[in-house]
């Protein structure tokens, strides 16, 4: 069997395997560190980043290792792993949940990089396939060209896991010779050692997703070779597969869809967290003007059967989408990165806001005491009230886009890069 035909039967397996309901190699790895990722999750809301410890289990569990390429360590395994890692991960832990996503959807994109610049990241031959890069991807600085690249200065906010990463990957535009930035405007993803920013370790003073320590980052001048600065609508468009990676079909996945399960993914596991915390909670709560427990209420126990029946909704659908277009993807169907992304992230924020309905339901109906700092139930709650400010959870935007897109107009809101 040649290599691209075991890479397709193994990521074919891999879903089958979780459309079935077994346990793959990976996910077994991420199941045996949730109850260290649970214990670590108060310290690290408290310290304003992950722990060491946080971070230690999570390279332990690979998750972030699961879309990189296989040349450079990584395992080109089936996107619906990656998904299911982080559901789990954010029912326990909700900042270590969103490092995981954010943090871990990177490897997607390097891994249809250049070899040179993924061989700075992981090393030649992958001897380096833990390392993280910090983001984001929003242009909040200007590359201005340079011999060889790029001069990239600005301030960046929301550079999620960055204490414990060794490279950034930044948004930025393009500018000429003078500092003019180009019209129309280009944008790259510029990608540097975390040595040569700076951290302000302040800026992350947040009521939620404390602990993913998304810091603000402040560039100079610091300079960029030409192949570390990728650029953006390449990228959407899926034309650094087609030129550096034609022979794996993985890598034609457009990007954005990527990115975009990959927030809603950690943001399902949170929702997933809430409900679980209010589970336990009703299971010894006492009403104290019944003075009886509140899961003899039937109201409670008809509703917790509902808000169940919406979360696992939710994951299913997303599930069910990712595992049908990936499975037309590695088949060699046609790909239509802009047309297919943006039906992608429609269900993905539809299933991510029923999610959080769900959980909604579920804080409304824990009673005052759910909002004291001892309960843990509070602390999902905020951590997913943060999640769904994040732009790939608002709604509205992306069920315009898909409709627009059914009737075979253009999307106004979802960008090709």
């Amino acid at each position: 069997m040649n290599r691209k035909a075991e890479m397709s039967e193994n990521q074919s397996t891999a879903g089958a395997n979780f459309r079935k309901g077994g346990t793959s190699e990976h996910q077994q790895r991420v199941l045996d560190v949730l109850d260290g990722l649970g214990a670590e999750a108060v310290e690290s809301e408290k310290i304003g980043r992950l722990t060491d410890e946080t971070a230690r289990l999570l390279r332990e569990s690979q998750a972030l290792r699961l879309l990189g390429n296989t040349d450079f360590g990584g395992f080109e395994a089936h996107p619906v792993e990656f998904i299911q890692a982080a559901h789990k991960i954010g029912a326990v832990a909700p900042s270590a949940a969103w490092v995981t996503g954010v943090v871990g959807v990177h490897a997607f994109e390097f891994g249809q990089c250049s070899p040179e610049l993924q061989a700075d990241i992981w090393g030649p031959n992958g001897e380096n396939p833990d390392v993280w890069t910090a983001s984001p991807y929003a242009p909040q600085g200007v590359g201005k060209r340079v011999d060889g690249g790029y001069l990239l200065s600005g301030h960046w906010t929301f550079s999620t896991g960055c204490d414990h990463s060794d490279w950034f990957i930044f948004g930025g535009f393009v500018a000429d010779e003078n500092g003019e930035k180009l019209d129309p405007p280009v944008t790259k993803h510029f990608v540097l050692p975390t040595s040569d920013g700076e951290i302000l370790h302040d800026s992350w003073q947040v009521m939620g997703l404390g602990g993913t320590g998304s810091k603000d980052v402040v560039l100079k001048d610091v300079f960029i070779p030409e192949y570390r600065a990728i650029d953006a609508a390449k990228m959407a468009g899926g034309e650094y597969a087609r030129q550096y990676v034609p022979e794996k079909n993985y890598f034609r996945i457009p990007q954005g869809a990527m990115f975009f399960s990959a927030i809603h993914a950690g943001t399902l596991g949170i929702a997933q967290g809430v409900v679980d915390r209010f589970e336990e909670y009703t299971s010894t709560r006492v009403n104290p003007k019944l003075g009886k427990m509140a899961a003899e209420s039937p109201f409670q126990t008809r509703a917790l059967g509902m808000i169940r029946a919406d979360i696992a909704a939710s994951k299913a659908h997303i599930i069910s989408a990712v595992n049908e277009y990936v499975d037309h993807v590695m088949r060699g169907g046609e790909v239509r990165p802009l047309e297919d992304s943006v039906q992608l992230v429609n269900i993905g924020v539809r299933a991510t806001k029923r999610a959080y309905n769900a959980a909604f339901e579920a804080y409304q109906r824990a009673g005052g005491n759910a909002a004291r700092l001892d309960n843990p139930l509070q602390r999902f709650w905020r951590d997913l009230c943060v999640g769904m400010g994040h732009v790939c959870n608002v709604d509205e935007p992306a069920y315009q886009d898909a409709g627009l897109v059914a009737v075979g107009h253009e999307p106004v809101n979802y960008r090709r890069g």
